[in-house]
């Protein structure tokens, strides 16, 4: 008999040991601010959830935590043979007292070319954390809800399909949030 697994849900959080790496995490904040203060949203559509997210200038640092966070997934997933491929990265900046919606990236219309794996890395918090909010459906109409107090230099994965939001920011510096989506391939 063989066992097919139809579907798994996880959140997984790490830390970024930035003090073994040559990223100036200042860099990828300063990055984040400019495409902000530049209003350079990923849409203008004010209906959906990407209004709130920014697009990001690549540069060597963006590439470094991006590619760490990559690896460090690709890590947990060597004995099943998958290796994940970068599909998206955005930031998301809230200024004090601002939340974000809940809202999943899986595209509904277009389910092959959604991403299998979300994440966020907080590039810096202030002195209040930030809760991220995961909703997994249970059973009927009932949500099991995970709150992940978000901290700088930590990372979470989690499935795309789940529903997430953020907390409002109860700093008066803006919480800068780097957003990333990968792609799970099989390696033959």
């Amino acid at each position: 008999m063989q066992k097919l697994e139809l579907s798994s849900k996880f959140i997984y959080v790490n830390e970024f040991t930035k003090e073994l790496s040559f990223c100036d995490v200042d860099k990828i904040k300063f990055n984040a601010l400019q495409n902000y203060w530049g209003n350079y949203r990923v849409t203008e559509n004010k209906n959906d959830y990407k209004y709130n997210y920014y697009n990001v200038t690549d540069d060597k640092h963006v590439m470094w935590i991006n590619d760490y966070i990559r690896d460090s997934w690709n890590l947990l997933k060597v004995k099943e043979n998958i290796k994940s491929i970068n599909f998206k990265k955005h930031f998301i900046i809230q200024e004090s007292n601002e939340s974000i919606n809940t809202h999943s990236h899986m595209e509904p219309l277009n389910v092959i070319n959604s991403p299998d794996i979300s994440g966020i890395y907080t590039v810096s918090c202030g002195k209040n954390s930030v809760d991220l909010i995961i909703k997994n459906k249970a059973k009927g109409d009932t949500h099991k809800i995970t709150r992940i107090p978000m901290k700088t230099n930590n990372f979470i994965f989690w499935n795309s399909d789940l529903d997430f939001s953020l907390d409002a920011n109860l700093n008066k510096e803006p919480l800068v949030n780097l957003v990333f989506n990968f792609q799970e391939k099989k390696v033959v």
